[in-house]
């Protein structure tokens, strides 16, 4: 096999058959003649499924990558500056949506309870973070 190749492993076959009987109504079954209508059929289901097991070789480094002539394919666009940005950016919005969100709900039970502005803790609300515990640090 190559590099990235991907190949057939195995593929089998199942086949189920099973039968269900159901309970019919218990007195109307037992007269005769109209009995037959009440009585219970008998159902069978038979059901074929196939399994294919799959694999794929990757071998890495290759020759190329180590000789530095090229980049591997699976690692070729990586930007590890780019992800952590991304994530730094996601991260930060996310906590502000939800201070956001916390200081929405926080007026209002404020409101609610008839506090001052000037009693009022909007960061009794929000998470603890390491920023916020800073801050609140310095004199």
């Amino acid at each position: 096999m190559g590099n990235y190749e991907l190949r057939e492993i195995s593929k089998y076959s199942v086949g189920l058959k099973v039968s269900r009987t159901s309970q019919g109504v218990q007195v109307l079954q037992d007269i005769p003649g109209i009995g037959t209508l009440f009585r219970p059929a008998a159902s069978q289901e038979s059901s074929l499924r196939q399994n294919i097991i799959l694999g794929q070789s990757t071998i890495f480094p290759t020759m190329f990558d180590l000789t530095g002539l090229r980049y591997a394919p699976a690692i070729g666009g990586i930007d590890p500056l780019r992800d952590r940005v991304a994530e730094f950016v996601y991260r930060n919005r996310s906590l502000q949506l939800k201070n956001h969100i916390g200081d929405i709900g926080a007026t209002a039970v404020d409101d609610a309870l008839n506090i001052r502005p000037g009693e009022r803790l909007p960061a009794l609300y929000r998470p603890q973070t390491w920023w916020s515990r800073a801050r609140s640090s310095t004199p």
